[in-house]
């Protein structure tokens, strides 16, 4: 979860889905970056939109 976050966030488009997260962090695995944003949410730092293969994220103000 800290390379998610420590990456810089004004990179993340207005909405975002895990498969380009992984292009982002190409060191980080598939299910670390599911926890991360799985974290994320919870802390409401981005909300998740949709489901299945088109689940996306976006930042909160």
């Amino acid at each position: 979860m800290r390379a998610i976050r420590s990456f810089n966030y004004p990179r993340l488009k207005d909405h975002t889905n895990d498969s380009e997260l992984l292009e982002l962090c190409p060191t980080i695995s598939r299910t670390s970056v599911e926890g991360a944003l799985r974290q994320l949410i919870k802390e409401g730092a981005i909300s998740r939109h949709g489901s299945g293969r088109a689940t996306f994220y976006t930042l909160n103000d």
